[in-house]
């Protein structure tokens, strides 16, 4: 078991704290752990924030009706449509908040007409194909607005940010399996003579292998706690500095950066592993 104790001198005789290299291991853990927990953090957060806004798009319709429509004729209108299942409520808007939503897109909004705007809360059980033609007959010259394509163009930025980020994070992993590799044959080809004497005092191939798995779990282990700790006060202070983003830093995105991060201890003991079987058959 590489969770067990081994004895003192054979932990002595072949140890990888000998070799400078490894000794650094536990601040490139911490590094990399830090960059995964803080970029699995992001996306998740990002995910929340898309959801939250999905959700606010997808329960909302928007009507532009023309200028030539009457306010008597939309009020008629807006009660027949607010009857549909589904519709949770109506609001009209006044030119005064029309205009306020075209002031950043428009230079003198407030000299043009401006169209009558009528938001629509709704849930799932809208039957659009019914509630659209009903508008369209009420009101022929209407554009419905239910930001569909503004939800698909959001949402391929959002899954291309995310492919961007565990596309890094795959590099991240690499990086620790290609130095974990180079730093255990670095450090028992170093003590090649150790080695030696263990098999000739009767140790197994297993044991030289758990000997060496223990040293790695520990180092690894260490840098693990190291940058969850750092992501925990990175987190803090974007929560801190942001605290528009404190609604969204729910659970599941503190398990996730503390999570993620054990990822690299396993490639770390998978490429121990690996690498110390083939070693040791080679002395």
């Amino acid at each position: 078991m590489i969770f067990g104790t081994f004895d003192a001198s054979a932990r002595k005789a072949l140890s990888l704290n000998k070799d400078r290299v490894f000794r650094a291991f536990t601040i490139l853990i911490v590094i990399l752990g830090w960059v995964c927990g803080i970029g699995t953090a992001g996306l998740v957060t990002l995910e929340n924030v898309y959801g939250a806004w999905q959700l606010k798009q997808r329960s909302q319709l928007t009507l532009y009706l023309s200028t030539d429509v009457t306010n008597k004729e939309i009020e008629e209108h807006v009660v027949v449509l607010s009857s549909y299942e589904g519709v949770e409520s109506s609001k009209v808007l006044t030119d005064v908040e029309t205009r306020a939503l075209l002031e950043p897109y428009f230079e003198n909004a407030q000299n043009f007409p401006v169209p009558k705007v009528v938001e629509f809360d709704v849930t799932q059980r809208l039957n659009r194909l019914q509630f659209d033609g009903k508008v369209l007959e009420l009101f022929p010259t209407a554009e419905i607005d239910d930001a569909r394509s503004v939800l698909e163009s959001v949402a391929r930025a959002v899954r291309a940010t995310q492919g961007v980020t565990l596309a890094l994070s795959g590099i991240v992993f690499a990086i620790v399996a290609f130095v974990v590799s180079l730093v255990v044959r670095a450090g028992v080809r170093g003590q090649s003579k150790s080695l030696k004497m263990l098999q000739y005092m009767g140790a197994s191939d297993s044991f030289l292998i758990r000997l060496i798995l223990n040293q790695v779990f520990l180092r690894a282990s260490l840098g693990w706690a190291f940058s969850t700790v750092i992501v925990a006060v990175t987190l803090l202070m974007m929560m801190i500095g942001l605290p528009e983003l404190v609604a969204y830093m729910r659970p599941s995105v503190w398990i996730a950066a503390a999570l993620v991060p054990v990822g690299l201890v396993i490639v770390a003991l998978g490429m121990t592993y690996h690498t110390m079987k083939h070693m040791v058959k080679s002395f």
